[in-house]
């Protein structure tokens, strides 16, 4: 599960913003947008993931690693929200 790190979206008018920093190839994310979970194998290749309460918004499980510069993806991930 170290290939997943927690991120807060920032909203925007019409849709969301994710800050992937300034670096080609590997995302650098500011620290305010990452958030700590927890992650336990319950059977092989089977997860349950333990989030501590957040606020009120939409946030992103990224997967470090997915990106594909040649074919322009940045990186791939399961969004969700808290109301």
């Amino acid at each position: 599960m170290e290939d997943f790190v927690l991120l807060s979206l920032e909203p925007e008018k019409g849709g969301r913003n994710l800050d992937f920093g300034t670096k080609v190839g590997k995302p650098v994310f500011p620290a305010k947008s990452i958030h700590q979970f927890e992650s336990k194998e319950v059977m092989p290749g089977l997860f349950r993931l333990a989030v501590p309460p957040v606020g009120k918004g939409e946030y992103l499980f990224f997967i470090l690693g997915s990106g594909d510069e040649k074919k322009g993806l940045l990186g791939k991930g399961y969004d969700f929200g808290v109301k």
